[in-house]
């Protein structure tokens, strides 16, 4: 966990803006890997502009657990798309509240911007997805290293959920979410 041009606290973790960071590889340039406070990977998350992460509510209230999810904690998140893949801190914004599949989004943010150029996200309608393929990397079983999985989607149902089969090796599971 290095950073170029920042200063890190006593944990380890970047406590303000890493300039001169690079996309290392566009397929990765996206994914954060979320972390507990004493760096076990949990899950992933998406870098959606130069501040702002989504990732799976469930994944935010993992981080914390036995302690409950709230607005403002602050939590680790390791930019693994990027030179020297810093790990930073962010804020928990917002959350879904209601428990469901549906509701199961949440929304960090960095408390800096970033100085790097990831490709524009794209959100696109669920029911565009039928028919195509999706290939995430994610972090199972807490592996730092990552592992991809990949697959076919289906049209989404009366929830506006969309269902992901397995098209490789690796099935999406635990800690893969947020991808």
């Amino acid at each position: 966990m290095s950073a170029a041009n920042g200063k890190r606290g006593k944990s380890g973790i970047v406590e303000r803006s890493t300039l001169g960071l690079r996309v290392t590889d566009q397929e990765t340039a996206r994914v954060v890997a979320v972390h507990r406070p004493n760096g076990e990977v949990v899950g992933a998350g998406c870098l959606v502009d130069e501040r702002s992460i989504l990732t799976c509510r469930h994944v935010a209230a993992a981080a914390f657990w036995p302690k409950p999810l709230a607005k403002k904690q602050r939590l680790a998140v390791t930019l693994v798309g990027v030179t020297t893949q810093p790990t930073i801190w962010t804020d928990v914004v917002d959350y879904g509240n209601d428990d469901g599949p549906e509701n199961d989004v949440a929304l960090l943010q960095m408390q800096y911007e970033l100085a790097i150029n990831v490709p524009p996200v794209e959100f696109a309608s669920p029911l565009r997805h039928g028919g195509k393929s999706y290939s995430v990397l994610g972090f199972p079983g807490g592996d730092r290293q990552g592992r991809n999985a990949r697959g076919h989607l289906h049209a989404a149902d009366a929830k506006g959920l969309v269902q992901m089969d397995r098209g490789g090796a690796l099935s999406v599971l635990g800690g893969i979410s947020g991808a």
